[in-house]
């Protein structure tokens, strides 16, 4: 820090260290988000994969069926795909319901955070305001009364 060590304060200390974490999340998220976006993409671009190839594939084979396909082999083929978009289907929904628990699971992790933060600060602040280990470690503020413990010295400036 640039400041001398009596002019400076838990409080600058802990507010220049916050300040950095804020800094680095801040610049971290367009990088997250970015992933995000790109699996989206990767995602959307096999899906149109898969289908513009089953396209070409029935492309391919109407054209071969030129006098028309037979009646049972329709139904059969209609079942086939029934069946296959059912199971398309619910491998979207399982991913959909994979996405949603990572999402969850992440919220709960940073409000889990948060909660044990704040139960942290509590203790902290607890500690210093009945401790005499502040009086001990920096001696009585300039001016207090004995036994008043010392008070950081804070200067305005950060």
């Amino acid at each position: 820090m640039s400041q001398d060590a009596g002019t400076v304060s838990f409080t600058d200390i802990i507010r220049g260290n916050t300040s950095r974490m804020l800094r680095e999340m801040e610049l971290q998220s367009p990088t997250h988000f970015q992933i995000y976006s790109d699996m989206y993409k990767e995602y959307l671009h096999a899906l149109d994969n898969v289908f513009g190839m089953l396209l070409l594939s029935e492309r391919e084979l109407l054209d071969r069926m030129a006098g028309g396909a037979d009646p049972g082999f329709l139904d059969r083929f209609g079942r086939l795909t029934d069946r296959t978009t059912d199971h398309v289907l619910a491998q979207l929904d399982g991913y959909g319901d994979v996405l949603q628990w990572y999402a969850k699971a992440r919220s709960q992790g940073m409000k889990a955070f948060d909660k044990y933060m704040h139960s942290m600060i509590g203790a902290y602040s607890e500690a210093l305001r009945g401790s005499t280990w502040w009086t001990v470690a920096c001696g009585p503020a300039p001016g207090a009364a004995p036994g008043t413990p010392a008070s950081p010295q804070y200067t305005g400036e950060a």
